[in-house]
């Protein structure tokens, strides 16, 4: 196993507000799929990308949160090219707006979004049911966040989720054992690097792609799976 992880978040028209770190704009992001498609590479689920064979050349694409725009703008796109990708959505904000510390105030897809979506080569996981960084949280509170977003997704998908994205990123080694205890097989980080076969489930590694990543520092990613110098020098001093 090796691939690299990219992790989006909104993917906004071309009129999308600088101040939003995260809303790729709708042409950014036709640009970012269109050179993958070009250097040969395909875009997949992360469950699709865990199991790629040798000689495939697969980037997992995943979408933070559940923003509308994911169903009416990115997944058009992803139909062009023949993509699929993952969206881990905050369960108990399916259908509201996004009201969370750091977010957008933009509308969040609905369960019959999710519905179709989960009905098409789309991965649904969950992204906690109230998006609060867990590192800080009780044990018992994590586990029943972590055990409601589980359950919610179960009763939606009408199948088990079989994977989740850390809010905020935000990691530690309890929260991974509640998230497996929940039932998930795998959790998400916010830290950049190349997933290889010995990387923790519970610590898979992602890319964020920000609202300005051009297609030199996009390569730069996929090449490398770092967003930026800071992750790569932690990992050569074996920081964790």
């Amino acid at each position: 196993m090796r691939f690299v992880c990219l992790a989006y978040h909104r993917v906004a028209s071309d009129q999308a507000t600088v101040r939003d770190p995260y809303a790729v704009t709708q042409a950014r992001f036709r640009a970012h799929m269109a050179w993958l498609a070009r250097c040969g590479y395909t875009g997949v689920s992360l469950a699709t990308a865990m199991k790629a064979g040798k000689g495939t050349r697969p980037i997992a694409l995943t979408f933070d949160d559940g923003y509308l725009d994911f169903y009416t703008t990115a997944w058009p796109i992803l139909q062009e090219f023949g993509f699929s990708a993952t969206v881990f959505v905050v369960t108990e904000a399916i259908g509201q707006t996004a009201n969370w510390a750091g977010a957008t105030a933009m509308r969040l897809m609905s369960w019959g979004d999710l519905s179709r979506l989960g009905e098409t080569c789309i991965e649904i996981g969950a992204h906690g049911a109230t998006h609060r960084p867990l590192d800080d949280a009780s044990p018992d509170e994590t586990r029943h966040d972590l055990t409601m977003a589980y359950q919610t997704l179960s009763r939606l998908l009408g199948h088990a989720p079989i994977g989740m994205a850390y809010p905020y990123g935000c990691w530690s080694s309890q929260v991974a054992a509640a998230a497996e205890a929940a039932g998930f097989r795998w959790g998400c980080t916010a830290r950049g690097g190349i997933n290889y076969t010995h990387t923790p489930l519970f610590k898979l590694r992602r890319t964020l792609v920000r609202s300005g990543t051009g297609l030199l520092r996009f390569a730069w990613q996929v090449w490398t799976g770092y967003a930026n110098w800071i992750e790569w020098r932690m990992d050569v001093r074996q920081i964790p």
